[in-house]
């Protein structure tokens, strides 16, 4: 900011001058996922700039932790629209909807979430989560045996039906296969289904997808 327009929630600028949050661009945010926020930064003071990011994913108005996004990183001077990727994975417990997130550019190190923390620029964001992170169970398969009718079930919930069913890694023991629409593992093993490396992935009607390891 050309003058400081300070307040205890750091919205000052916006209250006093425009809501001008210009400096993020990111794409599809999904639960459970890997994430980057790309953050444009100016910094011609003189002297180093400080960048801090915050989620608030419980939306209680606090940094809590798990919430800051990254290290905090430092901006030399004489940068002008340098790019900060931050890249993180957002909890599994996210739901679809919007998070509040909070980004700053201080001229003091390890500023607070809010406060009075020395110049520079806040922006607020609200962030729309666009897929809740679809659970599959079991967690475990059973085991089987050598030319007996083998049948598992996969059940997904946390996601809008119908769901499809795949593998994704590794492959099914022999004589096994997924069915993609019922979610069902069936087949007659011709080795006994003891040790497992593969992936099941389940996708819902809106796109939304889960993930689990066997």
């Amino acid at each position: 900011e050309i003058a400081a327009q300070k307040n205890t929630s750091a919205t000052g600028d916006d209250l006093a001058v425009s809501d001008d949050e210009d400096a993020l661009t990111y794409g599809t945010l999904n639960a459970g996922q890997l994430a980057t926020i790309n953050v444009k930064v100016t910094n011609t003071t003189g002297s180093p700039a400080y960048l801090n990011a915050w989620i608030d994913y419980n939306e209680n108005g606090q940094a809590d932790a798990g919430e800051q996004l990254m290290g905090e990183r430092t901006i030399a001077n004489s940068t002008v629209g340098g790019n900060q990727a931050i890249t993180f994975t957002l909890p599994g417990t996210l739901q679809q909807g919007d998070v509040p997130a909070r980004f700053r550019l201080t001229s003091v190190s390890n500023p607070g979430f809010d406060g009075y923390d020395g110049n520079g620029e806040v922006e607020d964001h609200i962030l729309p989560i666009t897929c809740s992170l679809v659970a599959i169970t079991p967690a475990t398969l059973p085991d089987g045996a050598v030319n007996a009718t083998y049948t598992q079930a996969f059940t997904a919930s946390n996601g809008t039906g119908p769901y499809t069913w795949s593998v994704v890694a590794g492959t099914l023991p022999s004589g096994l296969t997924l069915n993609a629409t019922t979610g069902v593992i069936g087949g007659i093993p011709t080795a006994a289904v003891t040790a497992r490396a593969f992936t099941v992935k389940v996708t819902d009607s809106t796109g939304c997808e889960g993930l689990i390891d066997y």
